[in-house]
């Protein structure tokens, strides 16, 4: 098929062709992938009487037919920007060629249809189908440039540098009739596999792994023999309900007083669930009636085919507006019943013009109740009445369902979409956040409004406000019971007890969303504030709620109800943000004689909706107006903030460390650049406008209406229903109406009758203006704007509104986001490759030709510009429409968003300072993902990866506010009648381990206890020891040795703009920093057989300011202080003493070396007696009589804790068997006084002999003379 002209939407003149070509091929090449997929079969055999049997494989080869197949598809023409030059002018040279391969690949296919044969010995298949294919096929579409002359621009080889990708299917239909034990049942055998070559096996053990999968492989077979087990599935399946209120408990939502209304945000799923209730009692009626009459009862696939009908029959109701409810049958994922003949159907081709891969074709109506010649039994009342007066408001998006027995479980699995059409009183919804206004004290500061203290109470009658919103819910959920081939015919002799033991309910993937963006104008009356002018103001806010990981089974005995499990078993997240930007219609002049004039902005904004805290309401600027008008006052204060990182980098926290010299700590290596941030930010938003301003007006008009879906935050991307029908704002669908109806004046179109309209008419008299079901007539939009010429063309067919909704993408903006993912460390330079330029201008890999693709590296994308922590965490849902408001979320840039733009950019930068530092840690949630903590470094991040049963509908979001020891912000205020801005940094590190730093001070702290070594080998000799070197204890005790600093640090640089003056400053509000060096773990080493080491270290050094805040010129202020104190002890075999060396220093910083101090420690207990006595003798101390008869006043003298604490010391330490030495009793007797006016020390002297406990008491009296 051939078709050519002008694209408007794609700026093309070209030619498409698509070509398929196929002829006969060798059958026996499928000999063994036959054997392979009937291997997958052997856990169902027992079924039908065929455990450990081998099939028939060669006879399935001699009834198949095979053919290889050839698909391709191209488009060649020339870029044009402006047809009417190409028409009027012709192709001047500035036109560019181009050859784009939309699709290349080869299919070898093996096919079976309606074949009777023996497949297993004793088991004949009738009417059997089935379907091997495997094949190549390129992996995305590749584009090049044409030089004049027809070939590729740069190499004539370089179509074979295209990467291909496998791709292949396995499908079977296999009835089989079989006879077990006496009982005669009609089974099919199915195998269902749309991805051969994808990661998943074909028959993997766990059941929600597999289901959640394109694999299937089942049996087919009568129900009515095991009808206890399927209507308690059914019961539990139609019970399903999705409650938000229900689930998430009693919430607050940031004042916004949605709480008792949620669920009115969400699509009620029970209206089509409750389907499966009523198939359920007429499946029981249709068993009831086959036991009677002896009619064929139905079989699973019956079961899902009633399902299916009951919950479209819901869907379309014939009484309603043409075109009301039929946005689900628009879509593939709908398929009616799955046939069990002739289910290879050929298509025509899918959206990417190759010939589709076979699919099942609509199989006629399942037998119903209401089919049957007669009725012996009455039909249960039908409890389900269709809504006939079309007050639903629920649109059903898509459906699927599939089921069997796979050879371990019964099994049926329901996934549905559905969206909401309609939310009452949607507007009051939008105005609640403004009600917050009147507590916003700034703008009573800004004295801008008039009247306010006369109003009791906000009103806004006066607003206009064009809404869109999108509230959808996905619901995958699977019901099965447990049990083996054999022991399938004695399903009806079990009990109820036996049957809730082994059926169970799974929740695979549910969640739920509310998004809406309002377009708001007008005047509003704020209580205590005044009369309030805004216009083109922008309210967006989302919420909703989903599950992270596939539930475990959750067996039918341990519920008592659906709903309750539903809320108790998953494991359950909830996501909710507001950004609202208000411009109001008003200026300030700042700066008299300087002619700096703003228009301020309100500024809305929660990152959690779900929370008791307000929003935070305050004034924002537009940036592109303050750099304008203001002689780039943002470039000069990120400047002032980067001198001041640089300030403290370079001249601040040194460390002296006395003996162990200049310590450098983490400050030193702090010296970030914000200088270039401001450049960076507004190079792409004006990247961005330029090429929006290519777009033509109609284009730029759909844009500038488009609904926000904030995907700044991924979750929002992620959850809700797969395809949601969005209600689009009354303005924009006038837009497309009009561009539609001048399309279409006519009930035909080139000759072919307008699809979704009433033979005869058009599309202007079809619908009302602005009343037309948008997802219906996406082809015909294609159309229209250019980006297709037929309804049926490839463009039309695959065409979403994402494409009105981005820009065109233009050479220059397309070098400003590769520029990001060359300079991405991460990526390996995989982009680098892109270092040509197309004949229109466009990056150009030389080698392959091929033109840097946006849609084609979104992922990449996603991770450069810092909207995923990294490439396995991007958003999948992320398309290139996107990309706008991920980075300029309030449309067009503020000092706000900027503020959000620099917290995730700035992570590269103290990535790169972290170097040879620590890792930081990152306060996020971790369900869900394969680590419980979270650490940031040099290398990135550990997020691990996600767990195996993850649905990936909470992506991690990281930005600076989540690393626990940094944070950045702009704060803009309005502070007595002036405005200010302010930037700042903050680094608040605790109990880090910088290695790179510190490792000196290990070296240093080492060769300062080997110089004590004399000392301790003459202390040691004079026990006759045969200790003679220290060089091994000192290397044992340094490695023990843990490093650590503590920092915390606070600069900021503000603005201060007052109606007479522009005036800067730069402070510091905290400076402090803190080394410690500690041996935090007890340790034992045995130098020679009879001598044993234990150690303790400790070091403290600490730089602080003495007055903050203050100004960095005064940053010399500054306060040094610490101290040392090391203390190495000895014990040695068959001796009851202790040898102890202390190296310390009190005044580290003021001290040149360290001062050593020996001693002896003993073991007290052989003397225990006599110290005992000692110890009364201290409690029995008193001031002389004389003393107390003259001086009465005195304060009392009180030992007792010195007596109690040591004596009890003494008795443990017999009673437990565990030593006791001078030193722990000197501990004892200090934990036991715990008095700052208690002095205790003492030791063993062995140079005098003597044991000395010393006791200073300072005590006091206060008396009223």
């Amino acid at each position: 098929t051939v078709s050519a002209g002008l694209y408007p939407g794609r700026q093309e003149i070209a030619v498409d062709v698509i070509i398929h070509m196929e002829q006969v091929f060798d059958k026996a090449f499928f000999i063994d992938a036959f054997n392979s997929i009937f291997n997958e079969l052997g856990p169902a055999q027992a079924m039908f009487g065929a455990a450990s049997k081998s099939p028939n494989v060669s006879a399935l080869l001699d009834a198949a037919s095979s053919i290889v197949a050839f698909d391709m598809s191209f488009s060649t023409g020339i870029k044009v920007r402006d047809a009417l030059s190409v028409f009027t002018r012709g192709v001047d040279a500035a036109a560019s060629p181009f050859f784009r391969l939309n699709d290349l690949g080869v299919f070898a296919e093996a096919t079976i249809l309606s074949a009777d044969l023996d497949i297993f010995p004793g088991v004949t298949v009738e009417g059997g189908d089935f379907l091997l294919s495997a094949g190549v096929r390129i992996a995305s579409p590749f584009e090049g440039e044409v030089t004049a002359g027809g070939n590729m621009a740069s190499s004539s080889h370089s179509l074979t540098t295209i990467a291909f990708t496998p791709h292949g299917q396995s499908k079977a239909s296999l009835p089989v009739e079989v006879t077990i034990n006496g009982s005669t049942q009609g089974l099919v055998i199915k195998f269902e596999d749309d991805n051969l070559f994808d990661v998943v096996n074909l028959h993997p053990t766990s059941l929600s792994r597999r289901l959640t999968s394109e694999q299937s492989i089942e049996v087919d077979f009568p129900v009515c023999p095991i009808i206890s087990v399927i209507d308690g599935l059914l019961s539990k399946l139609g019970s399903l309900e999705l409650s938000p209120r229900s689930i998430l408990g009693p919430i607050a939502t940031a004042g916004l007083d949605l709480a008792d209304t949620l669920d009115d945000f969400f699509p009620n799923l029970s209206l089509f669930i409750d389907g499966i209730l009523e198939v359920k009692n007429e499946i029981f009626h249709l068993c009831a009636e086959a036991a009677e009459t002896g009619i064929v009862g139905p079989l699973l696939e019956d079961v899902i085919t009633m399902i299916k009908e009951e919950i479209l029959e819901f869907d379309s109701i014939e009484e309603c507006p043409t075109g009301r409810r039929h946005r689900a049958l628009r879509e593939a994922v709908i398929h009616r019943a799955t046939a069990s003949r002739d289910i290879f159907k050929r298509t025509t081709g899918d959206h990417r013009g190759r010939r589709a891969l076979r699919k099942t074709h609509q199989s006629a109506r399942a037998c119903r109740a209401r089919d049957l010649p007669y009725n012996r039994f009455t039909r249960p009342p039908r409890s389900r009445r269709l809504q006939t007066e079309c007050s639903v408001t629920e649109l059903l998006d898509g459906i699927s369902i599939i089921g069997g027995y796979d050879g371990t479980q019964i099994f049926l699995k329901l996934e549905l979409d559905v969206s909401k059409e309609d939310i009452e009183d949607l507007r009051e919804v939008i105005l609640k956040p403004l009600e917050l206004l009147s507590e916003a004290e700034f703008l009573r500061e800004l004295n801008l409004f008039e009247d306010g203290d006369s109003l009791a109470d906000s009103v806004f009658d006066n607003i206009e406000a064009d809404i869109s919103f999108s509230a959808g819910a996905h619901m995958g959920a699977t019901v099965g019971f447990e049990v083996q081939g054999d022991e399938f015919i004695q399903i009806p002799s079990m009990t109820q007890a036996q049957i809730a033991s082994r059926a169970f309910i799974q929740f695979d993937d549910i969640s739920a969303k509310f998004t809406t963006t309002a377009r708001v104008s007008g005047d509003m009356d704020i209580a205590g504030i005044g009369n309030i002018g805004i216009e083109n103001a922008t309210v967006t806010f989302a919420f909703g709620l989903g599950i992270v990981e596939i539930s475990d089974k959750i067996y039918f005995n341990e519920i008592s109800s659906v709903l309750l499990s539903l809320k108790e078993f998953p494991k359950w997240q909830k996501v909710g943000m507001m950004d609202i930007t208000l411009p109001i219609l008003a200026t300030i002049e700042f700066g008299e004689g300087l002619g700096l004039t703003l228009g301020p902005l309100i500024s809305i904004t929660s990152p959690d909706l779900f929370t008791p805290d307000f929003p935070s309401i305050s004034i924002d600027l537009n940036l592109e107006e303050l750099i304008a008008n203001g002689e780039d006052l943002i470039a000069s204060l990120l400047s002032r903030l980067t001198d001041g990182m640089i300030d403290i980098s370079t001249d601040g926290l040194s460390f002296n460390g006395g003996p162990f010299g200049e310590i450098q700590g983490i400050l030193d290596q702090f010296g970030l650049d914000f200088n270039d941030l401001i450049s960076e930010f507004m190079g792409r938003y004006n990247s961005f406008k330029a090429d929006l301003l290519t777009m033509d007006i109609d284009m730029q008009k759909i844009f500038n209406l488009r609904p926000i879906s904030l995907p700044q935050f991924p979750s929002i991307l992620q959850i809700g229903s797969k395809l949601p029908s969005i209600q689009y704002s009354l303005e924009l669908n006038n837009l497309l109406w009009d561009k539609l109806a001048a399309a279409f004046p006519s009930p035909t179109f080139n000759g072919v009758t307008i699809p979704n309209i009433p033979p005869g008419q058009t599309f202007a008299a079809t619908f009302s203006r602005g009343k037309f079901p948008v997802e219906l007539f996406l082809p015909h939009i294609a159309v229209a704007f250019g980006f297709a010429s037929s309804f049926s063309d490839n463009e039309a067919l695959s065409f979403s509104m994402d494409k009105l909704f981005m820009p065109n993408f233009g050479p220059d903006l397309a070098f400003n986001i590769l520029d990001s993912m060359k300079s991405n460390p991460d990526l390996n330079g995989a982009f680098d490759r892109f270092s040509a330029l197309s004949g229109s201008g466009f990056p150009l890999d030389p080698i392959t030709s091929e033109v840097f693709d946006i849609n084609n590296y979104l992922p990449e994308i996603q991770f450069s510009l810092n909207f995923a922590p990294s490439i396995n965490f991007v958003a999948s849902n992320f398309r290139a429409s996107d990309l706008f408001d991920a980075l300029f979320p309030k449309s067009f840039p503020t000092v706000k968003s900027f503020g959000s733009f620099i917290k995730k950019d700035i992570l590269s930068k103290i990535r790169q300072a972290l170097s040879g530092l620590f890792d930081a840690k990152v306060n996020i949630p971790t369900i869900g993902l394969s680590v419980d903590d979270i650490t940031f470094g040099f290398d990135g991040f550990s997020l691990g990866s996600y767990t195996e049963l993850n649905n990936e509908l909470f992506p991690p979001m990281i930005d600076v506010d989540a690393v626990q020891e940094f944070g950045f912000d702009f704060i803009i205020d309005v502070v007595d009648g002036s405005l200010l801005i302010a930037a700042g940094f903050e680094l608040n590190a605790v109990g880090v381990n910088p290695s790179n730093t510190l490792s000196d001070i290990s070296t240093s702290l080492s060769g300062l206890l080997a110089d004590s070594g004399d000392q301790f080998v003459s202390i040691a000799s004079e026990f006759g020891s045969a200790f003679e070197s220290t060089e091994e204890l000192f290397t044992s005790i340094a490695d023990r040795i843990t490093l650590s600093l503590n920092a915390n640090f606070n600069v900021e640089a503000s603005v201060e703009l007052s109606v007479e003056a522009i005036s800067f400053s730069t402070k510091i509000n905290e400076l402090k920093s803190d080394l410690l060096a500690v041996i935090v773990d007890a340790f034992d080493v045995t130098i020679v057989e009879t001598l044993h080491i234990t150690a303790s270290v400790q070091l403290r050094l600490q730089a602080e300011s003495t007055n903050s805040p203050f100004d960095l010129s005064t940053l010399e202020e500054l306060l040094f202080s610490g101290d040392f104190e090391a203390v190495v002890n000895v014990a040695l075999d068959y001796v009851p003493s202790e040898i102890s060396l202390r190296a310390y220093s009190p005044f580290l910083t003021d001290a040149e070396t360290l001062e050593f101090e020996a001693a002896l420690d003993i073991d007290l207990l052989p003397i225990q007696e006599s110290i005992n006595a000692a110890f009364e003798d201290i409690s029995a101390l008193s001031y002389p009589t004389w003393l107390t008869d003259t001086a009465g006043y005195l304060p009392d003298i009180d030992l007792t804790c010195v007596t109690s604490s040591g004596m009890n010391f003494l008795n443990e330490s017999i009673a437990n068997s565990t030593s006791a030495t001078i030193t722990s009793l000197l501990h004892a007797i200090r934990i036991g006084c715990s008095s700052s006016t208690l002095v205790i020390s003492g030791g063993y002297d062995y140079a005098k002999e003597e044991l000395e406990i010393n006791l200073l008491l300072e005590t006091s009296k206060n008396l009223n003379m």
